[in-house]
């Protein structure tokens, strides 16, 4: 340590001399910041691995292009997770002190709003998304609307082409 440079072995502070103590560097994977982790997209990406390889065999008729719609629904729900598992958390120490309310009136609870707030965000982008992949009944009903008119509409163009290629053997012979 050179205290009037505002140097430690670990590098140079710009807060100047250190005050007589030092920590060491945090070390690669640490924790230390982590609350929740409804944000940490680095923690949330094995789950939302494991949730997309699950919604890839479930989305009908999926391909590469829902790739993208995929991906976000499968982080959605991995922050979903997170951030109910935190609040349920919050919850129990509620039932602890003995009043329902204190999840939501304590100082402590308070700094929970954000997530709050966010979860109900999270939570309309994943209905959305799901409605997207045709993982809602609604939107099932409507792709197979959509694959019904596509069905009949190759039916007509096979009827059309059936009729062309007749009448070219006809002028043909």
């Amino acid at each position: 340590m050179n205290g009037s440079h505002g140097l430690s072995k670990w590098g140079a502070s710009k807060h100047g001399p250190a005050r007589g103590y030092a920590r060491p560097p945090f070390e690669r994977g640490n924790e230390i910041a982590t609350k929740h982790g409804s944000y940490a997209l680095v923690g949330l990406a094995p789950r939302a691995e494991e949730l997309a390889a699950g919604l890839r065999e479930v989305v009908p008729v999926a391909s590469m292009a829902d790739e993208t719609a995929i991906a976000l629904l499968a982080l959605t729900l991995a922050r979903v997770e997170r951030a109910t598992a935190a609040l349920d958390r919050l919850d129990e120490i509620g039932d602890e002190s003995g009043s329902a309310l204190s999840a939501y009136t304590s100082s402590e609870a308070q700094k929970f709003d954000r997530l709050r707030e966010d979860l109900r965000g999270w939570l309309r982008l994943a209905r959305t998304l799901c409605s997207d992949l045709g993982l809602t009944p609604v939107s099932r009903a409507k792709l197979g609307l959509d694959i019904a008119r596509a069905e009949s509409e190759v039916g007509r163009l096979v009827d059309v082409g059936r009729a062309i290629v007749a009448r070219r053997d006809g002028e043909a012979a």
